[in-house]
């Protein structure tokens, strides 16, 4: 039945509500009965071990043939059998996604992309360390490259192009919530990742091509892709990279917490005072959810910077100890 599933999934001279439809039937399926586990499964019936290779083999190409509409019914199953199968069962799952990043055609690459943001969310729990950092550090560096490439090329500024970096982006958010790898620590990982991060942050929005409703502007690509650029430097600095502030079951980040402060940091204040200026002086939009970053690190900074220095002791005329924040 899910193999049926796919095939019409995957025809465009089936008719759209029906395609939605098997979409929505294989989402549920496998999210339902893949894990065979007692406690996942109940009394569902398992999907049967002859489905199982063929709906694997059906899912990135799958991927990339279909209309967004369906795109997220995939990705749904990506995940829920990824955290399942790989790489015992799924070995070449990270082979497959690397083609298709690898790739010039952009719905290759969105779906190469949505395949690896899936696969990390499956495994982004401090009890899947090993899994991630496998995943991490095998594909990431091409989707730095590819991520890199989709910026430099004539065609930067065009909503599709925004639309992969966003999942690019939303993919490294999700590889650090909770635990940040070796990979991901290493100097190789993070200067490129951050110097992206704070160029597309930076990067301008044409005026003209803005939304006149701000909250469908929030909703456009690129501001999406400026979201998760934001929230991720924040992340690396208030949960990984601020000495003062690792709890005593994070001492272990101490080491990059501080290189990072040392040699990071101020270039993201920097990026972020210029954010600000342009938006002050040049009246520059800006959306909610990069506001709200964009204090929440002008607030870790002052936490982390700042520094109580007594003046002179009182005077006989009554002029008591004064304090004053540097930062």
């Amino acid at each position: 039945m899910l193999s049926a599933s796919f095939q019409l999934i995957a025809s465009d001279q089936v008719d759209m509500a029906i395609r939605q439809a098997a979409a929505i039937y294989a989402k549920n399926r496998i999210a339902r009965a893949w894990d065979t586990t007692p406690a996942r499964l109940g009394e569902l019936s398992p999907v049967p071990e002859e489905d199982r290779a063929t709906v694997r083999g059906s899912l990135l190409p799958t991927i990339a043939l279909v209309p967004t509409t369906l795109r997220v019914h995939i990705a749904s199953a990506i995940h829920s059998i990824a955290r399942c199968d790989f790489p015992e069962q799924w070995p070449t799952l990270l082979d497959e996604i690397l083609k298709l990043i690898s790739s010039q055609q952009e719905a290759e690459i969105y779906a190469g992309v949505r395949a690896l943001l899936e696969t990390v969310r499956g495994f982004r729990f401090a009890d899947s360390d090993t899994k991630l950092e496998q995943v991490v550090s095998r594909t990431f560096p091409q989707l730095l490259a590819t991520t890199k490439a989709l910026l430099d090329s004539p065609h930067a500024d065009l909503p599709a192009v925004g639309e992969i970096v966003y999942y690019a982006l939303k993919t490294y958010k999700t590889s650090m919530v909770i635990t940040l790898t070796p990979h991901l620590q290493s100097q190789d990982s993070i200067v490129p990742w951050g110097s992206l991060m704070l160029r597309v942050a930076q990067k301008p929005i044409d005026s003209s091509a803005l939304a006149e409703d701000p909250e469908e502007r929030a909703r456009m690509p690129w501001w999406k892709a400026k979201k998760w650029a934001f929230f991720s430097l924040n992340r690396l600095f208030s949960r990984y990279g601020t000495p003062s502030q690792l709890s005593p079951g994070m001492r272990s980040y101490k080491p990059f917490a501080e290189t990072f402060l040392a040699n990071f940091a101020p270039e993201i204040l920097k990026a972020y005072l210029h954010t600000v200026e342009a938006n002050v002086t040049r009246n520059e939009w800006l959306s909610p959810p990069v506001t709200r970053s964009l204090l929440t690190f002008f607030q870790a900074w002052y936490v982390e910077h700042r520094k109580l220095t007594p003046v002179s002791s009182p005077s006989r005329s009554g002029c008591s100890c004064v304090r004053t924040c540097a930062s």
